[in-house]
């Protein structure tokens, strides 16, 4: 499992066990990272964009590889490429005293969600 700084020397994002990758603020350790959901396996290497610190790529035992633009903008922004672009969300890390959200609904389900003959069958 690997670990990344990004190009700004802001931030420190890392794959993980849990099928997630984190994205810790340097500057403030004690602030819970922000969690990046959307693989289904172990995310073993990640690295930041070196010319464009908005993007990261992740690489995944579940053979895939997902690309993550971030928002560093207005929060609210919404993005210009709509909802069928998602693969995956962003959101803050819980502490272990807080609920976890709730199972994904459908509307919320993405091709990593989905069984391989689900997503190939969509291309048909």
């Amino acid at each position: 499992i690997t670990s990344s700084v990004s190009p700004d020397d802001q931030f420190l994002v890392s794959g993980s066990s849990d099928h997630n990758a984190y994205i810790w603020k340097i500057s403030d350790p004690k602030r819970p990272p922000i969690m990046l959901q959307g693989h289904c396996q172990e995310v073993t290497s990640i690295a930041w964009c070196p010319t464009d610190f908005t993007k990261i790529a992740s690489c995944s035992d579940d053979n895939t590889v997902r690309i993550w633009r971030l928002n560093r903008g207005a929060e609210g922004e919404k993005s210009s490429l709509g909802a069928s672009n998602v693969v995956g969300r962003a959101c803050p890390k819980l502490s272990s005293h807080t609920k976890l959200p709730e199972p994904m609904s459908p509307s919320e389900s993405t091709p990593a969600k989905m069984s391989r003959v689900q997503c190939l069958g969509a291309l048909s």
